[in-house]
């Protein structure tokens, strides 16, 4: 799976590259493997303990900039649900970093009620599913994605990550809203995108 991680990098990194550049790339693209979890990752959290790798993980890690996945989460998207699968959660998570080094992860007050943290965590979720859409789009007019095997994985992968709306405490998106934002992206690019977060645009173009 180290090798697929790879291969996905390498279609997914360059529509990133051409808009922000190479030099705003990730920090770095941790793959932990099966049997190689447990260990201090130099991702922390909020008080500024060390996180613990998992082979579970899929997560972009703002702290230290830099994706981790784990080699376990990877399979199960890929043989669970479809190839497609894992690159349009591996975009979104690179959509994460574009807010960081935008800012967006910081447009938020510091006297923000726990309320208005949830809502702005949920339009972080459905902006980098914008993300996502944005990528799905360059796949496509690369002749990169099959029909209909790949619309099918990406519906799966969107509710098996959707929050569910009986949920008063979701901090992420539902299916509707991880749908539609990656239709957004999709059919209106990195400057649609910018609808999210108007005050802190991801794309100045």
């Amino acid at each position: 799976m180290e090798t697929f991680l790879d291969h996905m990098l390498a279609l997914i990194a360059p529509m990133y590259d051409e808009v922000y550049g190479v030099s705003n790339r990730p920090a770095n693209f941790y793959f932990v493997g099966t049997g190689r979890a447990g260990l201090p990752a130099p991702c922390t959290d909020t008080k500024g303990n060390s996180l613990l790798t998992s082979d579970q993980d899929f997560y972009y890690c703002p702290t230290d900039q830099s994706i981790y996945t784990g080699q376990e989460q990877l399979w199960r998207y890929y043989y669970d649900i479809g190839d497609a699968a894992p690159f349009v959660a591996y975009a979104h998570e690179w959509g994460h970093h574009i807010q960081t080094i935008s800012g967006v992860h910081n447009d938020l007050a510091d006297n923000a009620t726990a309320e208005q943290v949830r809502v702005h965590s949920i339009r972080l979720e459905n902006q980098a599913d914008c993300f996502a859409g944005v990528w799905l789009f360059y796949a496509d007019t690369k002749g990169w994605l099959e029909y209909p095997d790949d619309a099918g994985d990406i519906g799966q992968i969107l509710q098996e990550i959707a929050s569910s709306d009986a949920n008063p405490e979701r901090d992420h998106g539902n299916l509707e809203e991880r749908t539609a934002s990656l239709l957004h992206g999709y059919n209106q690019g990195l400057r649609g995108c910018n609808a999210f977060f108007p005050n802190t645009p991801i794309y100045q173009g």
